[in-house]
């Protein structure tokens, strides 16, 4: 299958064909087989598929169902048609803070419970100006 790399991420649904609640089966039939996967903690039900061709991981939890969508290069994923991967991160907090004031920052990213996606960038504390590596958007309650 051959998939884009611009993805506008949609807020507590998904992102372009891959919805939350999907199943593994599902994803599959829509990605492909993943290029590997992982327990993404040792605690995890599921494992994760990773798509590192595609610059995507896909979570899932019991009993198999997609959860959360982890985008990095080459993915290019966007909110409001704007780019997150490889923008500054202080740029993109002091946009994202405008639109949900209510966002969670701390030393490596930042998780918008309004929007239903998060940015991490690994050195946001002591240098703001780094860029995004990677995003995700993920289902409600996810981080409950």
């Amino acid at each position: 299958m051959q998939l884009q790399t611009k993805y506008d991420i949609q807020s507590y649904q998904g992102l372009f064909d891959c919805k939350f609640g999907m199943t593994i089966a599902q994803i599959h039939a829509i990605l492909g087989n993943p290029d590997s996967n992982f327990k993404k903690a040792p605690t995890s039900d599921c494992l994760t598929d990773a798509y590192d061709r595609l610059g995507f991981h896909i979570f899932y939890k019991a009993p198999g169902v997609c959860n959360a969508i982890e985008m990095f290069s080459p993915a290019q994923p966007t909110f409001n048609d704007r780019l997150l991967i490889g923008q500054p991160f202080s740029e993109l907090k002091t946009w994202i803070q405008t639109i949900d004031p209510n966002v969670e920052v701390d030393e490596v990213g930042l998780i918008s419970y309004q929007l239903g996606f998060g940015l991490y960038a690994p050195f946001a504390e002591e240098s703001p100006d780094d860029p995004v590596e990677s995003a995700i958007v993920f289902e409600r309650g996810y981080y409950d």
